[in-house]
C-alpha cells in the first residue's frame, strides 16, 4: 500500500471515529487488513499535522487540520471562542491562555495560519507564547487573533 493511500485511510478513520491513542488507530487499520507499526502511524500523524484536542466525554481525541486557510481560520475561531481565557501582550510577546488541554491544538492552528508577525510559537497545555519582532507586531497580532473570534476575550498590553 502506498503512503498516500495509508494516510487517506487514516483521515477517514479519524474523521469517523473518536480515536485517542496510536494503538487504536493501528488496530482499526488492522481490522481493515492493513498492518502497520505504531512508529509508521506516528510519523503519518506528525506529517499530516493531526493534533489531539480535549473532548467532552473521551479525554483527548485526534482531529484533522482543515485543508484550506479559511477552514483553518474557522477552526481557530471556533477553538478560540470555546477555550480562550485571556490574551495579553508584554512588549514583543503575546500570551494566550486557554482552558486546560486546548493550547496545543490552538497553537498548531495559529502556526499553520503563518502570521508574518510571529517569529516563534510555543504551546503547552493551557498557554501559548508567541514571539514577535516588535511591540507594534504584537499589537497587530492581537488584532488578528481578535478578528478570528476572540472579540470577547480580555486583552491586556504592558
Amino acid at each position: 500500500m502506498l503512503k498516500a493511500e495509508r494516510q487517506n485511510e487514516i483521515r477517514k478513520l479519524i474523521k469517523n471515529n473518536k480515536i485517542s491513542k496510536h494503538s487504536q488507530l493501528v488496530q482499526l487499520l488492522a481490522d481493515k487488513g492493513m498492518h502497520f507499526t505504531q512508529a509508521t502511524i506516528s510519523r503519518d500523524i506528525h506529517e499530516m499535522n493531526i493534533v489531539k484536542v480535549a473532548s467532552e466525554h473521551n479525554g483527548y481525541i485526534y482531529v484533522l487540520p482543515e485543508e484550506s486557510e479559511n477552514g483553518l481560520e474557522r477552526k481557530a475561531g471556533q477553538i478560540i471562542s470555546e477555550s480562550m481565557v485571556s490574551l495579553e501582550s508584554q512588549q514583543f510577546i503575546v500570551i494566550v491562555k486557554t482552558v486546560p488541554g486546548y493550547a496545543q491544538a490552538l497553537g498548531s492552528l495559529l502556526d499553520q495560519l503563518v502570521f508574518p508577525e510571529v517569529r516563534g510559537l510555543l504551546a503547552g497545555d493551557d498557554t501559548i507564547f508567541m514571539v514577535t519582532k516588535s511591540n507594534h507586531d504584537s499589537l497587530v497580532l492581537i488584532k488578528k487573533i481578535n478578528s478570528l473570534g476572540a472579540g470577547n476575550a480580555r486583552h491586556t498590553h504592558y
